[in-house]
C-alpha cells in the first residue's frame, strides 16, 4: 500500500508543479505566505484518494518521510486544516476539475 499511495503522490506533485502561476496563486494564500499552492493541491488529491480528513492526511503525511520528501517539507511545516480548506474554498472549481481529470 506504502509504495501505491507514494506512486501517487509522485504522480499529483508532477501535476500539481505543471499548473501555471495564476492557478497556483488562486489556491495558495492570496499574500504569498506560508505553502505553495502546489503542495495545497497535492494535499487535496491525498485527501480524496484516501477519503480521509483534512487532519488525518495532514498527520500521515507529516509522518511520511518520502511524502514530506515530494512536498519537500519538513516536520512542522505543513499547513494547518484551516489553511488547506481555505484553500479548498479559495480556488475556483474549474481548476479542481481540470486536475481531477489530468
Amino acid at each position: 500500500m506504502q509504495k501505491t499511495l507514494f506512486c501517487f503522490v509522485k504522480q499529483a506533485v508532477s501535476i500539481a508543479r505543471k499548473l501555471t502561476d495564476a492557478v497556483v496563486m488562486q489556491i495558495s494564500h492570496p499574500a504569498g505566505n506560508g505553502v505553495a499552492g502546489w503542495k495545497h493541491a497535492v494535499l487535496h488529491f491525498l485527501r480524496l484518494r484516501m477519503e480521509a480528513t483534512l487532519q488525518e492526511v495532514l498527520g500521515w503525511a507529516e509522518e511520511m518521510e518520502r511524502v514530506r520528501a515530494a512536498l519537500d517539507l519538513e516536520r512542522g511545516e505543513f499547513p494547518g486544516p484551516s489553511a488547506l480548506c481555505k484553500s479548498f474554498d479559495r480556488a475556483p472549481m474549474w481548476i479542481w476539475r481540470e486536475l481531477l481529470q489530468l
